[in-house]
């Protein structure tokens, strides 16, 4: 049978309309089932050999008639001891308005067996894993973008920004570069937000949060006990902490990264991420950084604006739906 072609411009037009109003009811129609975050889902082990639960991962699917689809992976916050990697409705709606594939990865935990550097090394591998299984899962290998909130911010911007520092190769060929970094009130510089704890009698009190940060949680982190009566086990540590902050791998091919930040954070300094800023100017690293005069320690908090954080991604040639 022999296909009719279109011979007029209105055909021609008629058919890139309907082409592009098909992918924006796919799109709204599939941020609209991310939103809920009961969409069905998909588990995978990330670990060739699982050698622990957490090392799996949730994936959300777009449409299979959008194709070949970037993937916003989330890295879940819990001061890297707990947590969750339920997905934020707020990343369920970037991910979705974006027509992004959605990725929710646990890792293990400082309290866990195996030592530091292994969180950051689970994104990595789990990043590799994504890129080796690109085809099955229909998704663009070089528009991969790590997301992160509190813990999950910290390891994201690190995953992102250290190269091929924390890289396990499991999957050969398969690296775990990314193509950009959206982090929500993370930790950038460890020695500077220990400093900012220590001065603050070793344990942050605050009314904004009502919680307690002491500082021998960051030791177990990165596998080097501190002590908060003796002021030597910092200078101990201090490498392992450089080691862990992102702060220490800004550099002028660094991917682009958003970040947001409160003012009002009491768990990680806002001075910290103000810093972390001034680094990026200084590389020269294509960027955007939000501060919330009102925000705190969450997402809901920040009102991130998600037109603002796509159209961020689309022109750091993330090819992102942009409303």
């Amino acid at each position: 049978m022999k296909i009719q072609r279109a011979n007029t411009i209105s055909d021609i037009l008629s058919m890139k309309l309907f082409a592009v109003l098909l992918i924006c009811f796919l799109a709204f129609h599939s941020s609209t089932i991310f939103a809920q975050i009961n969409h069905p889902f998909d588990n995978y082990i990330y670990a060739p050999n699982g050698d622990h639960e957490r090392q799996s991962l949730r994936f959300y699917s777009q449409p299979a008639a959008m194709g070949v689809r970037p993937v916003l992976v989330f890295i879940h916050g819990g001061y890297w001891r707990g947590g969750s990697n339920e997905p934020n409705p707020i990343i369920g709606e970037i991910a979705q308005q974006g027509g992004m594939h959605l990725a929710s990865i646990t890792y293990r935990f400082a309290t866990d067996t195996a030592p530091w550097p292994a969180p950051v090394q689970d994104v990595k591998t789990a990043v590799s894993w994504l890129k080796a299984n690109a085809s099955m899962l229909r998704i663009d290998p070089n528009a991969i973008v790590l997301v992160g909130e509190s813990a999950g911010g910290h390891l994201a911007a690190l995953a992102g920004l250290s190269g091929d520092r924390f890289d396990t190769n499991i999957y050969p060929g398969f690296n775990g570069d990314i193509a950009a970094v959206i982090s929500l009130f993370g930790v950038y510089n460890m020695k500077f937000t220990l400093d900012y704890i220590e001065g603050l009698n070793n344990t942050l009190h605050t009314l904004n949060c009502g919680t307690e940060v002491d500082v021998w949680t960051i030791g177990e982190l990165v596998d080097c006990p501190l002590n908060d009566y003796d002021p030597n086990s910092f200078v101990q540590c201090e490498a392992k902490l450089l080691e862990a902050s992102p702060i220490s791998y800004v550099h002028h091919n660094s991917p682009p990264i958003f970040t947001a930040h409160g003012a009002l954070d009491c768990a990680s300094p806002v001075s910290q991420a103000i810093e972390f800023n001034s680094e990026l100017v200084k590389k020269g690293v294509v960027h955007k950084t939000v501060v919330r005069t009102k925000g705190e320690h969450s997402t809901d908090s920040l009102q991130l604006n998600i037109k603002e954080i796509l159209s961020f991604l689309y022109k750091s040639k993330v090819p992102v739906l942009v409303p």
